[in-house]
């Protein structure tokens, strides 16, 4: 559910990460491995984790344009729903977009103006702060039904979800940021998955339940 200006920045970006890191394999003495921490580190991994970046992207862009595909109604609530998400969507591919560029600068060798794990904290701590203003953008979206019956819900029963939804999204975004500036790097990575699939469980759990209560006020 984002608009043409979105997709086509989407496509400029996917295009450029294949292209650099096409360009960056041609540079390695054996395309099939790279260095970690830059030319001549004797720690290599598997090339191919170069192409999660751009296969992200796309990921990104095809549950973007396949939501609109699940929902349905009128032009006016379908508005609302296209802004809120195409602005995020560029908003975190922005993101996205910068820390591949400190990757590939970090495997080129250029030494960071500041420390990387600095950078990846920092980082994280944008995308909190995404999470957070997501949340509470959520309960103010209005009413759109769904073309599959299991995720299916009346407008009382939506308005219900989306503000449960929005506390959500707005805990986990500050679970994000604390994670990235407290938690040590090994430690930040498991503690954001669990609270995600709290998160989650938590929502599927609401919605089976909304959609078994009789019908009520907002």
């Amino acid at each position: 559910m984002i608009d043409r200006k979105a997709l086509w920045f989407a496509a400029i970006v996917f295009l450029t990460m294949i292209a650099v890191n096409l360009w960056y394999l041609n540079l390695l003495p054996d395309w099939h491995h790279m260095p970690v921490n830059g030319p001549g580190d004797s720690h290599t991994v598997n090339s191919l984790r170069l192409f999660f970046w751009p296969l992200t992207v796309l990921l990104l862009v095809v549950t973007r344009v396949a939501r609109r595909w699940f929902v349905s109604g009128p032009d006016e609530a379908v508005r609302p729903w296209q802004n809120f998400s195409t602005k995020n969507f560029v908003r975190i591919l922005c993101l996205f977009s910068t820390l591949y560029a400190f990757a590939m600068a970090h495997a080129l060798g250029f030494t960071p103006f500041w420390n990387p794990l600095t950078f990846v904290r920092f980082t994280q701590v944008a995308f909190g702060l995404l999470i957070v203003s997501m949340g509470n953008s959520v309960p103010k979206l209005p009413w759109l039904s769904a073309r599959i019956s299991f995720f299916r819900l009346d407008p009382w029963q939506w308005h219900r979800y989306a503000r449960l939804l929005g506390k959500v999204r707005v805990g986990f975004g500050i679970a994000f940021i604390a994670a990235g500036l407290l938690l040590p790097p090994t430690m930040i990575a498991p503690t954001v998955l669990a609270v995600a699939l709290t998160g989650t469980m938590a929502m599927i759990w609401y919605r089976i339940k909304l959609r078994r209560e009789p019908q009520a006020q907002v």
